[in-house]
């Protein structure tokens, strides 16, 4: 018998998006200073050889949930969010899976606070090996084709007003601060890490 597996709905991701919420708690979050984004060395030599240390949008693949809307249907470039356990100073984990090298930038580089140039969306929430979560957030440059997409098919957050990823007017970017989940940002435009 041959399966066939659709996308979700933008429905069926609010439920999604509700599980998330209900997995978190009320959970704290912690100071967020830095998107990064770790991969082997080889990778980010390749990026300067090739395209001037400006990070190109490649394809998204089909990691995570196999019904996730973008899977296949979009171009960034994964980060991450997530810090040190109970870090006050918002650093950033010291180690990560994908690679021995990494590449750190400011949030504000990424989100606009105020959602004038960029919209943030959710798109996925997984889990991994039974106990490790993930909530894939989007952020697109407004107007964009890109952002068109997400617009019709992704729950659209508010940036100032959500459990994953926000920013509050006293303490900067917080991200949730919670050992078992980690949130990763799906950047639809280049990166010129030269800037």
């Amino acid at each position: 018998i041959d399966f066939f597996i659709t996308g979700y709905s933008q429905d069926d991701l609010q439920m999604l998006l509700e599980l998330a919420v209900n997995f978190i708690g009320k959970i704290r979050h912690a100071s967020c200073l830095y998107l990064y984004r770790n991969k082997r060395r080889e990778h980010f030599e390749r990026v300067e050889q090739f395209h001037g240390n400006v990070l190109k949008p490649t394809l998204k693949d089909h990691s995570g949930d196999q019904r996730s809307p973008i899977n296949g249907k979009i171009y960034g470039s994964f980060f991450t969010a997530n810090v040190q356990l109970g870090s006050a100073s918002g650093e950033p984990f010291r180690k990560s899976p994908f690679g021995d090298t990494r590449l750190l930038l400011p949030v504000q580089y990424f989100i606009d606070k105020n959602s004038w140039r960029t919209n943030l969306y959710f798109a996925d929430f997984y889990c991994l090996h039974h106990e490790h979560h993930y909530v894939t957030l989007v952020v697109t440059q407004k107007y964009s084709e890109v952002d068109m997409f997400c617009w019709r098919h992704l729950v659209n957050l508010n940036v100032r007003s959500n459990p994953f990823l926000f920013y509050n007017s006293r303490r900067g970017f917080q991200v949730v601060d919670m050992k078992y989940l980690t949130v990763e940002v799906y950047y639809t435009h280049e990166v010129n890490y030269l800037v």
